[in-house]
């Protein structure tokens, strides 16, 4: 259960970023889809904090 959440937030955040650089929704959680299984969770850990800046930014 753990692993699932896990891979859920990684999913989450990537297809954030990548909405936030305009691809579409659509396009973006499939393309999540498949990075989220190969990217270094410290590459994860500073995309989650690259989007929490920008949300900050953007109030």
């Amino acid at each position: 259960e753990k692993i699932a959440m896990n891979i859920k937030k990684r999913h989450n955040i990537l297809t954030q970023f990548l909405i936030s650089l305009g691809v579409s929704k659509e396009i973006a959680e499939r393309d999540a889809c498949k990075i989220e299984h190969v990217l270094h969770p410290e590459t994860m850990e500073k995309l989650e904090k690259f989007i929490e800046r920008k949300k900050e930014l953007l109030k």
